[in-house]
């Protein structure tokens, strides 16, 4: 990181990671939304999206 680029840690509304992914990725920037393998979809509500390795509270 030493050519002048920065990252940064966004905080965002529960389950609005992919609309906060696109809105910065619209903009030009590069974004990176790590997530975990389990999935909702194993609570029984039959979605099939992966966690957020840093849920809000």
């Amino acid at each position: 990181m030493g050519n002048g680029e920065y990252w940064y840690a966004v905080c965002c509304k529960p389950r609005q990671e992919a609309v906060a992914e696109e809105n910065l990725q619209r903009q030009g920037y590069l974004s990176i939304c790590r997530a975990s393998g389990s999935s909702a979809a194993a609570k029984g509500n039959g979605e099939n999206s992966p966690n957020p390795f840093f849920p809000g509270t």
